[in-house]
């Protein structure tokens, strides 16, 4: 989160937030060619960066994390054009962050990397949510809840919940535009907006 704040924070014409824009309208992995590229140059390929500095522990320790999160910057700023930037402090956090996810040694193996980006595409469409403020999550919880109780009180396996769970693990723009179809059909006086009247109409269609 701290890092998809410093993305959106960025100025409005500047290739960084432009980046989060591409991500928060729905392509998750941003640059796809540079993506793979970075990932690569640092964990994958032949001579990646991983490889070159861990110990004789196959780990990295924080010095040679710091080595590591260093090439990650350098490299993204030549795939992207720019990128954000760290303090000792946050790279030190990162470590800490990184070496929890496996209590039994004391280091990152790269395991523990690739588990790490597991974890953030897990976490589902990191970047469109990203905008949501804590008020609007508050707010709109209550009828999440109420939504997915009521799709989950089908049958598992049946049609409806089939899809509903489906649209719940991956975005689907197809469903997207057409909800908004349908809101733009019961927007009866053209307003922009759905009145209770025009809403009730919709949800009881």
């Amino acid at each position: 989160m701290r890092d998809v704040k410093k993305f959106r924070n960025a100025p409005k014409d500047s290739k960084l937030h432009a980046e989060f824009e591409k991500r928060r309208n729905g392509d998750p992995e941003g640059d796809d060619k540079n993506a793979k590229e970075l990932i690569s140059y640092l964990m994958r390929g032949k001579g990646n960066v991983f490889d070159m500095i861990k110990g004789e522990d196959n780990l990295l320790n924080e010095k040679e994390y710091g080595t590591f999160f260093t090439n990650y910057t350098n490299k993204s700023k030549k795939l992207f054009g720019d990128w954000i930037s760290h303090t000792p402090e946050e790279v030190k956090a990162d470590f800490d962050l990184m070496n929890s996810i496996n209590s039994d040694v004391d280091g990152i193996s790269k395991k523990d990397m690739w588990r790490s980006l597991r974890i953030q595409k897990a976490l589902g469409d990191r970047w469109a949510n990203s905008f949501v403020s804590d008020v609007e999550v508050d707010m709109y919880t209550p009828l999440a809840k109420h939504v997915i109780d009521r799709w989950h009180s089908l049958p598992e396996g049946s049609a409806g919940r089939t899809m509903f769970d489906a649209s719940m693990a991956k975005r689907n723009k197809k469903m997207e535009e057409m909800f908004l179809d349908q809101v733009d059909d019961f927007d009866t006086d053209h307003d922009g907006h759905l009145n209770r009247h025009e809403f009730g109409n919709m949800m009881t269609t």
